[in-house]
């Protein structure tokens, strides 16, 4: 009860905001209200006693707000002192045979208007007469108005998205109240046709006539198709570089290998020259996407769609495999020694790893070991242990490998070169706080045991023939660390100094 009032109490106070709503539409709401509330009366006097009491008094009110509609026959007596639910009740069918009453009026108050409507719109008049008889499931009308210049063009409906549309379905035509709602506030239809394809079954009033000995069907979807058409056909000669890729696909001058890049300009504040960005779109699972096919353009309409709300395409580059097929527009130039191709692959390149290089952009750490592992001095035994923010503002280890109990926590230092793989490998991680890039120092060899056997009469001694044949001792230490980490640069790594500080690699 309580949600239908309220819903009525809005179309009341709409109606009253905007005398142009149908008043009955708001009285019908209205007496919704009404029905809802004797319905709940009826069934919950016992749990609420004074629920037809309060309904008596809710209607009182929305009927005050109607100043139209608030008579009542015998008036309000007895209203003050609504303390007993007989009274209440009797309050109440006086209230819905005022409603009803009033419903009752404002509907043959509309049948009137309709019809005085429809008689003069005899075009309109018979097509609703003929759709609501029995015409095929596929059939449609196309209407025609007088045009400001006296001739006769088609009607068009503009949808939310801004597609034109020129077929009316039946269902829209055999209603008096939404026929009357359509059309009331545009041009007079002066003609239509009614279409069940493959046929032409009826023409109705003035329509534009084909030339002589045309096909009649063949020249209303004509001008059918040129109407819906037109802000395609507008946006294109607007935007010449997709026009012209438009054409070529249309006319199947592009291979099916083909791929295409196109570029936009990037705003620059005057008086600077605007650069050209490479315009890419996400894929479903998430990748950069840089090449567009032939077949996305072959339909002007989806081309209009796809591109309408997007900054102009200023140039495009059509490629098979390496070759260079087209150039429509500014393209980026090629650095010199360099092919055009290979310069506009390059800028596709680079617009697949902006993502990733945005990814490392925000992370100083996991940036640092990027940089880090493009040096050619690099080595590829080095590997890094990652701190991530632990519990109590400690820090902990981030897991390389889980299954590999063995090096469970090192990443190696080459696993940093891509920038896309550092993204795909850490963008869902938790961040890092820290890195220790450790890699192996070999201390140098003693000369002085080398000497003493050469000047030994004898020949070398026993402890000189061992330490000729022993390796000396690789030791494990911090090359170098970034951000939050307790193994700073130069910190000498074995299992003694990491179990001093709590850290197990085992």
């Amino acid at each position: 009860m309580d949600k239908a009032l309220e819903k009525a109490r809005n179309a009341v106070l709409e109606y009253n905001s905007m005398p142009s709503i149908n008043a009955l539409e708001t009285m019908r709401t209205v007496q919704q209200a009404l029905a809802a509330g004797r319905k709940y009366v009826k069934t919950h006097t016992e749990k609420d006693p004074g629920c037809a009491q309060r309904l008596a008094r809710n209607m009182d009110d929305l009927l005050d707000q109607l100043p139209t509609f608030r008579k009542l026959p015998g008036g309000k007596k007895g209203l003050p002192h609504l303390h007993g639910a007989r009274r209440a009740v009797a309050h109440l069918d006086l209230i819905e045979d005022h409603v009803k009453s009033i419903v009752k009026n404002l509907e043959d108050e509309q049948r009137r208007r309709l019809h005085n409507w429809l008689k003069a719109n005899p075009t309109l008049h018979e097509l609703q007469r003929v759709a609501s008889e029995s015409v095929p499931k596929e059939t449609y009308a196309l209407l025609f108005q007088r045009s400001e210049s006296g001739g006769i063009e088609i009607l068009t409906q503009i949808a939310q998205d801004g597609r034109i549309f020129t077929r009316f379905r039946p269902d829209d035509l055999k209603d008096r109240t939404k026929l009357y709602k359509t059309f009331t506030d545009k041009s007079q239809v002066v003609g239509a046709v009614l279409i069940a394809p493959p046929d032409l079954l009826m023409v109705i009033g003035d329509v534009p006539e084909p030339e002589k000995d045309s096909d009649r069907l063949q020249h209303f979807l004509s001008l059918s198709s040129q109407a819906t058409s037109k802000p395609a056909r507008d946006f294109l000669t607007d935007n010449p570089v997709l026009k012209e890729l438009h054409d070529l696909s249309f006319r199947h001058k592009l291979p099916k290998q083909a791929y295409i890049l196109l570029f936009q300009e990037e705003a620059q504040p005057e008086p600077e020259v605007a650069k050209l960005d490479i315009l890419f779109r996400t894929s479903a699972n998430g990748k950069i996407v840089t090449r567009f096919w032939p077949s996305e353009f072959s339909e002007r309409h989806k081309v209009f769609e796809e591109y309408r709300d997007k900054a102009p395409i200023v140039g495009a580059a059509v490629i098979k495999d390496k070759e260079l097929l087209h150039v429509l527009g500014r393209v980026p130039d090629p650095a010199e020694g360099q092919s055009a191709a290979d310069a506009l692959l390059d800028v596709s390149w680079k617009a697949l790893d902006k993502p990733a290089l945005d990814f490392l952009t925000a992370n100083d750490v996991l940036r640092s070991l990027h940089e880090l592992s493009r040096e050619s001095s690099s080595n590829h035994d080095t590997y890094v242990l990652l701190f991530t923010p632990g519990e109590a503002g400690r820090l902990r280890l981030m897991t390389a490998q889980p299954s590999n109990r063995r090096d469970q926590y090192k990443f190696y230092l080459q696993d940093f070169r891509s920038a896309r793989m550092v993204h795909d490998r850490f963008s869902k991680e938790p961040v890092v706080a820290g890195a220790s890039v450790i890699g192996e120092m070999q201390p140098p060899s003693r000369p002085h045991a080398a000497a003493v056997a050469t000047k030994s009469k004898d020949g070398p001694t026993r402890s000189s023939r061992s330490s000729g044949r022993t390796a000396p001792e690789r030791k494990s230490v911090v090359v170098t660390s970034f951000g939050k980490t307790p193994l700073k640069s130069g910190f000498l790594v074995s299992s003694e100094s990491l179990s001093r500080l709590g850290i197990d690699l085992s």
